[in-house]
C-alpha cells in the first residue's frame, strides 16, 4: 500500500501545519496503514472527535449516494 502510506503521509504533513493541537503519525505494518491522531487537551481532543464527525459523515454520504431531492 505505497500509495495510501504516501497520502496519508501527506495528510498528515499538511494538518501538522494547519492543527497543530493535535499530533499526527501515520504508521506502516504492511497490510495496514494507519493514521493516529492525538491531542493533550480537552480543546485539541474535541477538535480531533470533530473532525472525526465529519469524515465518518463524508464516508458514509458516499457509501450511500442520495439525490439533491433527498437532501432538501
Amino acid at each position: 500500500m505505497p500509495r495510501v502510506a504516501d497520502e496519508l503521509t501527506e495528510l498528515a504533513r499538511l494538518e501538522r501545519e494547519c492543527c497543530p493541537f493535535a499530533d499526527w503519525a501515520v504508521r506502516d505494518s504492511g497490510a495496514l496503514v494507519i493514521l493516529d491522531v492525538t491531542a493533550q487537551d480537552a480543546f485539541g481532543v474535541l477538535a480531533v472527535h470533530e473532525m472525526q464527525d465529519g469524515f465518518t459523515a463524508a464516508v458514509a454520504a458516499f457509501a450511500h449516494p442520495r439525490s439533491l431531492e433527498e437532501l432538501a
